[in-house]
């Protein structure tokens, strides 16, 4: 039995392993070897460019004389060799040619061992038989217990299992994790947000200005964090036909927009609600009531080419949360505004928020604009720009040429036959000046006593 233990499977195993060794370490060598190589071929072609660079300063030095490079591979050749020797042994006796070879000592042990049996007695056989046995069971116990890292063995299963266990602690520390990061990307685009009321100052300080100026221009200014495009990616990964909380076009729609309706993006416990909203909804059918919903898989909710780590990322990664600054007139975005209204506030803008001292030339900036608008909130405008810039204005409005208190009024006149322009200027304090814009602005002085008339004045 020791004899057939030495010389069996395991000595086979071990020959194969010394070999297998044998050869890594003379590829190591050989690796060596090269690298040491390269390294000398190296070094010459910096000897030859150091010796170029010496000529030029007709230097007599040599660059062998600066810089000595020794190399002696005599010891890794050695080794090398000895590398070689081993497996060469190996080899001898896993190849089964001359009497050192181990399949030829594993046939003469075995027939010494059939020699030795045929001289046993009945119960020295039965003894050996059972010792054969025993040998096999214990082997085979050995091999059915394995270890962690064999498979299907029961040490490998009782390893799953206990780690299956830890499984919904793990899951619930990650999912901790994840929304901490949900907190921090929140985080990060909060001081975004915040660096845009900082770019922004001016504009806000305008808006906040006007309320002390007295003049009825209901702008508001705001940056917040705002949701974009959430529904239309989300629920195109999810396949609606399939059961779950977002089966059905209409339903899904409806849903998602309801919960987007609910959250405030600019609170960070809001979005880490919103994130987890979703996250339960996926896995669990809120459609209808249960008591012990059963869980569903994500996986079966995807369309096809959609993974869930896609879906996850994009969910808990934020997205489709980005900084958004709007400035509104009477509670409009200026995109919904009427061309004048839109048109007004450029002019209010560039009267007001503009700091420039040039002069500001403006054409017709009565246009699509109602007189009361003109009166209360433009006329107010130009005063106070007028206070640190020239103004000039091109305008058949009489509330911007006379209730602004022009300085000087000048009055073109277009000869069509000749094809002339005349012009005449001046304060409006003069006879001519004022006739003519009794005529023109006022449209002539009758009219301008017949609307005082009718006005009751």
């Amino acid at each position: 039995l020791l004899i057939r233990g030495r010389w069996g499977g395991r000595t086979d195993t071990q020959a194969r392993q010394k070999k297998a060794d044998a050869v890594k370490g003379t590829a190591h060598v050989t690796r060596i070897l090269q690298a040491i190589k390269n390294h000398q071929k190296g070094h010459e072609q910096f000897i030859g460019e150091l010796d170029g660079m010496l000529a030029e300063m007709h230097s007599t030095l040599k660059a062998s004389e600066i810089v000595l490079l020794k190399i002696n591979t005599a010891e890794i050749e050695k080794l090398g060799a000895a590398f070689k020797k081993e497996s060469d042994a190996q080899d001898m006796l896993l190849s089964g040619a001359g009497d050192v070879s181990l399949s030829r000592r594993r046939e003469a042990a075995e027939a010494a061992i059939k020699a030795i049996k045929s001289q046993l007695g009945e119960k020295q056989r039965l003894f050996l038989l059972y010792k054969e046995k025993l040998t096999q069971w214990e082997s085979a116990k050995t091999e059915l217990q394995g270890d962690k890292d064999k498979r299907s063995s029961i040490v490998w299963y009782a390893a799953e299992i206990e780690a299956l266990d830890a499984l919904p602690a793990k899951r619930e520390q990650s999912k901790t994790a994840r929304l901490a990061i949900v907190r921090r990307l929140h985080e990060q685009i909060g001081k975004v947000v915040a660096e845009y009321r900082i770019l922004y100052q001016p504009v806000q300080g305008f808006v906040q200005s006007t309320t002390r100026m007295e003049m009825p221009l209901p702008l508001d200014f705001d940056v917040r964090i705002a949701e974009e495009g959430f529904q239309e990616i989300f629920l195109g990964r999810i396949n609606r036909q399939t059961r779950g909380s977002f089966s059905g076009i209409d339903e899904s729609n409806l849903l998602i927009r309801s919960v987007l309706k609910e959250t405030d993006f600019m609170n960070a416990d809001a979005v880490v609600a919103f994130v987890e909203k979703v996250d339960d909804m996926l896995h669990f059918d809120r459609r209808v009531e249960a008591v012990n919903p059963a869980e569903l898989s994500v996986v079966d909710q995807l369309r096809k080419g959609n993974r869930p780590e896609e879906l996850y990322d994009f969910l808990f990664g934020l997205e489709y949360l980005k900084p958004q600054y709007s400035l509104t007139y009477d509670k409009q975005e200026i995109s919904q505004l009427s061309p004048g209204e839109r048109g007004l506030l450029l002019l209010v803008f560039y009267l007001l928020v503009d700091k420039d001292d040039i002069p500001l030339v403006i054409d017709q900036p009565e246009e699509n604009l109602d007189n009361q608008t003109i009166y209360k909130i433009l006329v107010r405008c130009i005063k106070t720009a007028k206070q640190r810039r020239q103004v000039i204005m091109v305008t058949h409005n009489p509330n911007l040429a006379v209730v602004c208190d022009a300085e000087q009024i000048i009055c073109a006149t277009c000869d069509k036959a000749n094809k002339r322009f005349s012009y005449l200027s001046g304060a409006i304090e003069s006879p001519e000046i004022k006739a003519r814009v009794i005529e023109i602005l006022e449209g002539t002085e009758p009219a301008f006593v017949n609307r005082k008339r009718k006005y009751g004045f």
